[in-house]
């Protein structure tokens, strides 16, 4: 069937039937017989559909997507001979067709045929739904695989030099200040080359952008071997920061783009594993292979798999940009200049922002706190640390991700509700981690890790929901910048510079009062959250 007419019946009732299948009203007076036809089939066969081929809103929403409203869209869905007493392939080969996507410019007969979407006739140059979400197609879970293997050597990249800072201390005869500036400096960079770099992943290849910068940041971690005195170090260590941006600012928007709304959350989770994972991987390659072939020789290690990596995202797909978001275009959502208009997304941000800054100065500084002020030895310091951060982190980054995505069934906050509560409750146990010594240091310690990493997943899905998916890397190139300049850039330096006049243990205080920050501002951005799709919508839940 080529047009939609020779299949069409007829019906009485035009609102009924558009609501029928989830359109809104006032569609034009032609649409009728198609959305009556589909309202008949949708009764019949939808309980069937939802269990062999996933949610039938699903396709009918896409299909709205893709359309748009003002091409005047017309879906219809005809059944013939639905029997769900035959199996399964039977009932798709024979009886199943799919005629929809009708505008005043194009018809398009799509058929299910052995497992695929097949798209018949279309005068579009993009396909519309020619099987682009099948796993075959776009291999989502690969793809969330190596991105995120390519994330965790990201972070282990980095915090290797945190391992080993102390023997660099030493050679090079540095203050603590002159320590925490190398941080800071590497994160000036990799804030200030973000903002380039998003512009072009919304206009250009993302999977192009993240083989270079990935090829890029582990040449310079190999060079790493090669320095000989701190200035070396310190013009190494800022263009990491360059070409670790690159994938920082593009790939959460490519893994968005693989998976429904609905499972942003826990797709983040797994993701954002790499952050805890890496971290701690770079802490206990540092801290053990440091001590017995020197501060060089990790960095070897760390830089190779950076290539391998690299060429296995070549081979991934790029997914359709914002194939799965439900929300409508607004002026705050799909500019860049309406971001400062954005509620959601500047009350998300600054709450990061805060949170940046204290995981970033405990970060940097944690190794050193035990092995100087509770006199562990620097293997001890960065292997207790180490362990914490990837236990505390693989569990609290799937924990926060499936927690902001069960609660989004019952308000639409869900998100900044997680990161809000798990920052506040981090307030009291950090507390007792660093004033307390004895038995309950440690658990206080991993305890306190446990909260700030919980809202790991829920903070960086309530940033990408609250933007349109074509200036995702932009925004997120704003929010990096941003997230960077007010948080993990001046923390580590702060902290070494009230630390060189007073101690690290006073230092620690910083990071304890950008929590109750962080806190406050994502409570206060809860009122601001976007209905998405899966989230709840009855009046009075937020």
């Amino acid at each position: 069937m080529a047009v939609a007419e020779t299949v069409l019946g007829e019906g009485d009732d035009s609102r009924q039937a558009v609501e029928a299948i989830g359109f809104e009203a006032g569609q034009p007076p032609t649409a009728a017989p198609a959305l009556q036809a589909a309202r008949r089939e949708v009764q019949g066969v939808s309980q069937f559909f939802e269990g062999e081929t996933g949610s039938l809103h699903q396709l009918l929403d896409h299909c709205r997507r893709e359309a748009g409203s003002d091409s005047f869209a017309k879906i219809a869905l005809v059944v013939e001979g639905a029997s769900q007493n035959g199996s399964a392939a039977e009932f798709f080969h024979h009886r199943a067709q799919f005629v929809y996507h009708l505008s005043s410019m194009i018809a398009t007969n799509v058929a299910f045929v052995n497992g695929s979407w097949y798209r018949a006739v279309s005068a579009q140059p993009r396909a519309i739904f020619a099987r682009p979400v099948t796993s075959a197609k776009l291999q989502p879970r690969t793809a969330l695989i190596v991105l995120t293997a390519l994330n965790l050597l990201n972070y282990a990249d980095r915090n290797v030099l945190f391992a080993v800072q102390p023997l660099v201390q030493d050679e090079f005869h540095l203050t603590k200040t002159q320590i925490g500036y190398l941080t800071s400096a590497f994160l000036g960079f990799y804030m200030v080359a973000a903002p380039f770099v998003g512009p072009l992943a919304d206009r250009y290849s993302r999977k192009f952008i993240i083989v270079l910068g990935a090829i890029f940041w582990s040449g310079l971690t190999l060079l790493t071997a090669f320095t000989h005195n701190y200035t070396e170090l310190l013009i190494r260590h800022t263009l990491v920061g360059i070409g670790e941006a690159t994938f920082v600012t593009i790939a959460p928007t490519f893994v968005a783009d693989l998976f429904a709304e609905k499972k942003r959350g826990r797709i983040l989770g797994v993701f954002y594993l790499a952050i805890p994972v890496g971290s701690a991987a770079g802490y206990l390659l540092g801290g053990y292979l440091a001590p017995q072939h020197g501060w060089r020789f990790p960095f070897y290690i760390a830089a190779a798999p950076g290539f391998l990596l690299a060429i296995a995202v070549m081979f991934l797909r790029e997914p359709e940009r914002g194939q799965f978001d439900s929300l409508q275009g607004t002026p705050e959502r799909t500019t860049v200049f309406g971001l400062v208009r954005n509620p959601a997304f500047l009350t998300s941000t600054l709450g990061m922002a805060a949170m940046t800054f204290s995981l970033g100065g405990i970060q940097v500084w944690m190794p050193q706190f035990l092995y100087s002020e509770r006199h562990y030895t620097l293997e001890a310091a960065n292997l207790t640390f180490g362990l914490i951060i990837v236990g505390d982190g693989i569990v609290a980054a799937l924990a926060g991700g499936w927690l902001g995505d069960f609660l989004l069934r019952r308000m639409k906050s869900s998100y900044y509700l997680v990161s809000a509560a798990s920052m506040a409750l981090g307030v009291p146990v950090m507390i007792v981690a660093l004033f307390v010594k004895g038995r309950a240091m440690i658990p206080a310690i991993a305890l306190a890790a446990f909260f700030l990493l919980l809202n790991t997943a829920p903070l960086n899905a309530a940033v990408i929901n609250s933007v349109d998916a074509h200036i995702r890397a932009t925004a997120l190139a704003v929010n990096i910048f941003i997230i960077h300049i007010l948080g993990d850039v001046p923390s580590p330096t702060m902290m070494g510079w009230v630390a060189d006049r007073r101690s690290l243990q006073a230092a620690f205080i910083l990071p304890v009062i950008a929590m109750v920050i962080s806190s406050v501002i994502l409570f206060y951005g809860m009122k601001f959250a976007p209905a998405v799709s899966g989230a709840a919508f009855e009046a009075g839940k937020t």
